[in-house]
């Protein structure tokens, strides 16, 4: 349940729109973005839960998906693609844009989102999961010290995760001009 507050008339209760996989009350409700809650209910498999992207204008469900049931740890705090509309919740990616999606990315640990292309790690070595049409594609580097492939690139930035020791580091290299490559 959630409330609308204004200053000129009473409170009013709504109801939070129920995906049909859910079961019992959530379990956790994340603010995502505009008018929008990330709400995680639990499923009649213990190993699954499903989270919906609320939109609370029209309390209506945008997209939801069934993700791992320790997805979603408590305190989860999103990691946001800043000039977009698409951030992870753990390893779960949401974009809340007028296309809105949901999608585990398994066991992955995303560090940085451009777009729908996440950056991380997954088993301690660098990952790029993409999310397409069909719909997530997980590459993770197979050799230590080996750089997961260029992911992303802009019409002015290339963006490029390497790891430095224990560290995966995401690098955005501006485009330059130049008579050799």
């Amino acid at each position: 349940m959630w409330w609308t507050i204004s200053p000129d008339a009473d409170p009013v209760r709504k109801n939070l729109p129920r995906p049909k996989q859910a079961v019992g009350d959530p379990t956790a409700a994340i603010a995502v973005g505009g008018n929008q809650l990330a709400v995680v209910w639990p499923t009649k498999d213990s190993e699954k839960d499903v989270l919906a992207l609320v939109g609370l204008n029209r309390n209506t469900i945008r997209a939801s998906a069934l993700i791992r049931s320790s997805a979603f740890p408590p305190g989860t705090e999103p990691v946001r693609d800043r000039a977009g509309s698409t951030r992870t919740l753990g390893p779960v990616l949401v974009d809340v844009g007028p296309k809105p999606v949901v999608a585990d990315l398994g066991e992955m640990t995303p560090e940085a989102v451009i777009g729908r292309t996440v950056y991380g790690t997954s088993e301690d070595k660098p990952a790029v999961a993409t999310l397409g049409p069909d719909g997530v594609k997980l590459k993770v580097a197979e050799n230590p010290g080996e750089s997961a492939p260029v992911a992303a690139v802009t019409k002015n930035i290339a963006f490029v995760v390497a790891t430095q020791g224990d560290e995966t580091v995401l690098y955005a290299l501006p485009r330059t001009e130049a008579k050799k490559p």
